[in-house]
C-alpha cells in the first residue's frame, strides 16, 4: 500500500482520537510512541477506523432510515495447520439516519489469543421486507494493524424482498439471526448483545409476524431473555 493510499487511513485515525492538527514529523512521532506501547504490552493489537456509509432503495434510490447496520469482527485460534473460530474480538450495531446514513464506531482491541479473522469485519445491513445485504471483507494495514472495510464510503443499495414470506423468514433467519444468535456461546458475545438491544427486538417482532402468518421458522433470537446479561461484569 503507498503512502498516498495510508494518508486517509491515518486522517481518520487522527480525527476518531481526537488528535489535533499538526505537522507530518509530530504525527509520526505521536504514532511511533503509540506503537512502541503497544508492541510492548501485546504483539496482536487491532485499531478499528469507523465505517461510514449510506443505505438506499435498489428501486427508488431514496434513503431507508432506520435500516439496521451490523458488525461482526470474529477471531481465528491461528493454528499451524488451520484457523477456526474462538470467539468474537468486537460487535455493535447501528441504525441508518433519516439520510440512510451510518457510522459503525471506532474501536481497540488487544485479543488474548488467536487473531482476526482474515474476512474480518463482516457486516449485516437489514431491512424489513427487504434482501439483507453483507459479507465479510477485511483490509488490514500494516504497521498499525488498522482494520477497515470495503463497505467504508459506500453506498449500500437494498433490494425489496419478492420472494414467499416463508423465504423471506429463511433469508432472515440464515443472514442475521444465526449471526447474531452465535453470539450467545461466548461470554464476550453476551457482552455484545447486551449493547444489541434494537436487533434483538426488531428479530422478536419479526417472529412474532411469522408466527401469525403460520410460518413454520424459528428465529433463535425470538426466545433470548438476556439471563445471562449478568456475567458481564
Amino acid at each position: 500500500m503507498s503512502n498516498q493510499d495510508e494518508t486517509p487511513n491515518i486522517d481518520k485515525l487522527n480525527q476518531a482520537l481526537g488528535v489535533r492538527e499538526t505537522s507530518n514529523t509530530g504525527k509520526k512521532i505521536f504514532w511511533a510512541g503509540i506503537i512502541v506501547v503497544l508492541v510492548i504490552a501485546y504483539p496482536w493489537f487491532y485499531i478499528s477506523l469507523p465505517i461510514e456509509g449510506k443505505v438506499v432503495d435498489a428501486r427508488t434510490g431514496l434513503p431507508i432510515e432506520n435500516a439496521f447496520v451490523l458488525g461482526f469482527w470474529g477471531l481465528d485460534a491461528n493454528s499451524f495447520f488451520h484457523g477456526y473460530g474462538i470467539g468474537t474480538l468486537y460487535a455493535a450495531e447501528t441504525r441508518t439516519n433519516n439520510k440512510g446514513e451510518y457510522k459503525l464506531p471506532f474501536w481497540f482491541r488487544v485479543p488474548l489469543r488467536g487473531r482476526l479473522y482474515s474476512y474480518a469485519p463482516v457486516i449485516k445491513i437489514y431491512n424489513e421486507n427487504y434482501h439483507v445485504a453483507g459479507h465479510g471483507d477485511s483490509r488490514i494495514d500494516a504497521p498499525f494493524l488498522l482494520v477497515t472495510s470495503d463497505f467504508d464510503g459506500k453506498v449500500v443499495k437494498l433490494a425489496p424482498f419478492n420472494g414467499t414470506r416463508h423465504e423471506y423468514a429463511e433469508h432472515l433467519k440464515y443472514s442475521v439471526d444465526d449471526k447474531v444468535s452465535g453470539l450467545q456461546s461466548q461470554r464476550k458475545g453476551m457482552c455484545f448483545l447486551k449493547e444489541m438491544p434494537a436487533i434483538i427486538e426488531a428479530l422478536k417482532k419479526e417472529q412474532a409476524g411469522f408466527d401469525r402468518e403460520g410460518i413454520k421458522v424459528r428465529l433463535s433470537m425470538s426466545e433470548f431473555t438476556g439471563r445471562n446479561f449478568a456475567r458481564c461484569t
